[in-house]
């Protein structure tokens, strides 16, 4: 994937993650299926894997795991790790991917949170809640139908038989 860096670089400096190990890592670029959130608004098709990419640089950890968090209005709907139990890193650059499937979330707007811990959620950890937004489209469709409200879509119907 290709990372508009220097553009990204810059627009990434002001992001300050909070709790004991935000000095201790910093974002230096970020994407959505391929589109620097930080140069442009990113909107995107329902029927679209969600593909997040990060380039995290930080100090050594024995452990590390990093979060992706999706909000809703307010409410998170779900949060992704990279490692369950964190890994070791050595320092320097690295490169997170999150996936979620095409067809999950409905149309609306989303904030994309980042951060991590030292592998369990009572070590210190880094968050930011608010790292970019993004958009999925209206596109209403057998699999996306316009009536159903909230902000999760499932392809699960319900069944009704006559007694």
């Amino acid at each position: 994937i290709q990372f508009y860096a220097k553009d990204c670089m810059q627009r990434t400096e002001s992001i300050r993650f909070q709790g004991k190990l935000g000095d201790r890592v910093k974002l230096h670029a970020a994407s959505l299926n391929g589109i620097n959130p930080f140069s442009r608004e990113v909107w995107v098709s329902p029927a679209d894997e969600l593909c997040f990419e990060f380039v995290l640089k930080t100090e050594a950890f024995s452990r590390l795991k990093i979060d992706l968090g999706i909000t809703f209005e307010g409410l998170r709907l779900l949060t992704l790790h990279d490692f369950p139990e964190g890994a070791p890193f050595p320092g320097g650059k690295m490169q997170v991917r999150f996936r979620i499937p095409a067809g999950l979330l409905r149309p609306g707007m989303y904030l994309v949170g980042l951060g991590g811990n030292e592998g369990d959620k009572f070590s210190d950890w880094f968050w930011k809640s608010d790292v970019f937004s993004f958009v999925i489209t209206e596109e209403w469709t057998e699999a996306m139908y316009e009536c159903s409200t909230g902000c999760i879509n499932l392809s699960v119907k319900g069944e009704r038989w006559v007694l």
